[in-house]
């Protein structure tokens, strides 16, 4: 069994043969197929699991303001949701922030209890 079919039998992507080459600046070479670049480099940023080129934080508050939420709440949750990853909260306080579940308890928070959500969300910014 050689690399190629050893790749594919592990679901790592592409065939060795179509390993990604650093083409243009900023481009990272390796020598991994593109779709394990792609994870490997998602889950560095933590954006694994469904990263669809937009961060967390960005696709949360997209998905607030089509559920009705206000644009400043949004806004603060946002700002929670990101805040939380680069400043590298750990995991009890991340998942206070969305991290956990990708921000489904947050988003019902901000539409069933706005005014607690806001107090919460800012108490959590502010410590």
């Amino acid at each position: 069994m050689g690399v190629r079919d050893t790749e594919h039998k592990a679901g790592l992507g592409e065939p060795a043969s179509e390993i990604s080459r650093a083409s243009e600046p900023g481009v990272l070479m390796s020598n991994w197929p593109p779709a394990l670049t792609e994870r490997v480099v998602a889950e560095a940023f933590g954006l694994a699991d469904g990263y669809d080129g937009d961060p967390l934080w960005e696709r949360w508050y997209e998905r607030a303001l089509d559920e009705g939420v206000e644009d400043e709440l949004a806004s603060l949750g946002r700002t929670l949701i990101r805040e939380a990853w680069s400043q590298r909260w750990d995991s009890r306080r991340a998942a206070l922030c969305g991290w956990a579940d990708d921000g489904e308890q947050l988003l019902e928070l901000a539409l069933e209890q706005p005014y607690l959500a806001a107090r919460r969300w800012q108490g959590l910014l502010d410590c």
